[in-house]
């Protein structure tokens, strides 16, 4: 079992805790709220699409949209003269994405508690598979997301194209 609770330390400090058991289920309501589409703390609420792609960064802070479109995975067609493993050229980059990563995706519900929340994201396209654990933490002016992809591509590179709302 794992608990996390905020804990505020002083540099070379150290404190002891006690976990105690509460039989009232309603005493932890949840601070971050989760659903099958969508995490919302006290700061942020992010909602995805039906693509598993974040479609919407609410800032409740500032009150605004924070995304002018929905963040995309695109892949690139790479034909390098030279070094094809690791070489792009400008050539490639002026080209538009051959595809996107539009597969269904599964999206599930990894983490829901009263301090933090998290949705992962599972997708794969050309031989490619693609896992995302996107986390909200209540108080926390931070959205994780952990990417973790097992690449398969030929001649293709894959691109996050954010477009932010300044």
């Amino acid at each position: 079992t794992t608990y996390l609770f905020q804990v505020h330390l002083g540099s070379l400090a150290s404190r002891v805790f006690r976990l105690l058991h509460r039989d009232d289920p309603t005493a932890n309501t949840a601070a971050v709220l989760v659903t099958s589409d969508s995490l919302e703390s006290d700061l942020f609420k992010v909602t995805l699409g039906t693509s598993g792609d974040i479609v919407s960064i609410f800032n409740k802070t500032t009150g605004r949209e924070e995304l002018k479109s929905p963040i995309r995975y695109q892949f690139l067609n790479e034909f390098p003269i030279k070094y094809p493993a690791w070489n792009m050229t400008w050539k490639d980059r002026q080209r538009p994405p051959r595809a996107y990563l539009d597969s269904p995706a599964k999206i599930a519900i990894v983490e829901r508690g009263s301090w933090r929340g998290a949705l992962r994201v599972t997708r794969s396209m050309e031989g490619s598979d693609f896992v995302q654990i996107i986390r909200l933490t209540k108080g926390r002016a931070v959205i994780d997301v952990e990417e973790r992809i097992q690449w398969r591509g030929k001649n293709s590179s894959l691109k996050v194209a954010i477009s932010p709302n300044f």
